[in-house]
């Protein structure tokens, strides 16, 4: 599209579509797109076509059938998730007399308690905590936006105990230096997020 608008650009023509314009096609119907995919490229489509009409009226009419493109109906899917029992009940089937299983359990009530995103967790350093009152820890989440987000004393504890157990390398499968002082901490190179998904 960028390209499109370069070439109209310079040559100074106004090519005029009967349907939809050419880019169009190529950009909602590449690959296997769902519905939801073609919308959001679309919504980004459109916000740089209502930017280019602010500075060009002289297109607005090859804008306006831009803009006309509609959106499809997509099916929205319900959004599943567990009642607070549901969630207690999964961090207390870890087992905490395997190797790791202090660990587990602190990173699953880490991820409980601030709802943070997986990648965020990982990235954990120990100078983001504070265990003492008001026990709180800072993430750095997408964007690299920070965020405060307050802990359980539970939380604290279990994050405590990784710690206070000294940063040696947990023997298991997923080897863990001191990463999340609490999880270990330089967890992204220990722990990966697809062998979050093993935690037993």
């Amino acid at each position: 599209m960028v390209l499109h608008a370069q070439v109209c650009g310079r040559v100074g023509s106004r090519p005029v579509y009967s349907e939809k314009p050419p880019f169009a096609t190529e950009a909602f119907s590449f690959g296997s797109n769902s519905a939801v995919t073609r919308n959001c490229r679309l919504a980004a489509v459109r916000s740089f076509v209502q930017h280019l009409l602010r500075q060009d009226v002289t297109r607005s009419g090859q804008y306006s059938r831009i803009l006309a493109i509609r959106t499809k109906r997509a099916t929205r899917r319900i959004v599943t998730y567990l009642e607070p029992e549901q969630a207690r009940a999964v961090i207390a089937a870890i087992n905490l007399h395997s190797p790791c299983g202090d660990r587990d359990h602190a990173l699953l009530l880490f991820l409980y308690n601030t709802g943070a995103r997986i990648s965020e967790a990982l990235s954990l350093r120990a100078c983001d905590l504070r265990l003492d009152r008001p026990r709180e820890v800072r993430l750095l989440g997408k964007g690299r936006k920070e965020r405060i987000c307050p802990l359980w004393p539970e939380t604290a504890s279990a994050l405590r105990r990784i710690i206070r157990a000294g940063r040696n390398e947990c023997q298991c499968r997923h080897k863990i230096p001191a990463v999340l002082p609490t999880l270990p901490i330089r967890a992204a190179a220990c722990l990966g997020g697809d062998a979050v998904g093993t935690l037993q």
